[in-house]
């Protein structure tokens, strides 16, 4: 995530020739995978710009590459949390279909409500929105929800060949949500406002699959639509 926010700050001023001998900003070289452009995008091109720039418009990615990658200012790990699929079994209990992927700033919202909430003592840090990050990632074998092992034959050794049967237990996609907090550099050590926002996400995270849960069933409680009748 941090360095995602310094290719952000480098994108607003570096400018790359491409193919067509225009400047292009660096996402546009790489959306485009531009053939002049786009082999410059490397390792050592990007650390040259935030170790060796004295460009005063390239001082803040400068700042946070080194205050966040070099000095380890990270942010913290608030909690991270895998997403059920159909026929996985958490504390006890069977989960019938997979729980779609939250939006992560429904996420952030939930954690921010349940952790104001909580109440608790009159010392108690408030924690705004902006200093929270979410990142709901999709992992997966290539393919997204697509099980590459249907793409493969499998033979058994012998003169007859046969096809292997299929591996039902493979779910090719899952979903995982990480949480983090970005406070202030000066406050990266509080541990108690840490502790107090992972037991919001973990609450959250129970509501969310609960109330999945409910619609699940309501859903399955639903007669089958019938069909009208057509008219001869």
């Amino acid at each position: 995530a941090h360095m995602i926010d310094i290719l952000l700050l480098l994108n607003e001023h570096v400018r790359l020739t491409g193919a067509d001998g225009k400047k292009n900003t660096i996402a546009e070289v790489a959306l485009r995978v531009d053939s002049v452009a786009y082999p410059k995008l490397t390792d050592t091109f990007i650390e040259g710009l935030l170790l060796a720039s004295e460009e005063p418009c390239l001082q803040p990615a400068v700042s946070e590459f080194h205050s966040r990658l070099l000095q380890r200012r990270l942010m913290r790990l608030v909690g991270d949390w895998d997403l059920p699929q159909a026929g996985d079994r958490v504390d006890g209990v069977m989960h019938h279909s997979a729980v779609p992927a939250p939006k992560p700033s429904a996420v952030i919202a939930g954690v921010v409500e349940g952790y104001a909430a909580a109440g608790g003592d009159s010392q108690r840090r408030p924690v705004p929105a902006e200093e929270l990050r979410c990142d709901v990632v999709a992992l997966h074998l290539g393919m997204n929800a697509q099980d590459p092992t249907t793409r493969i034959v499998f033979h058994q050794k012998g003169p007859e060949s046969a096809i292997a049967s299929e591996i039902d237990s493979v779910q090719p996609l899952r979903h995982k949500v990480f949480m983090f907090w970005n406070p202030p550099l000066d406050e990266r050590s509080d541990a108690e406002t840490l502790k107090r926002l992972a037991e919001a996400f973990r609450a959250w995270a129970d509501r969310y699959v609960s109330q999945h849960e409910e619609e699940w069933e309501r859903a399955r409680a639903m007669p089958p639509p019938t069909s009208s009748p057509t008219p001869s």
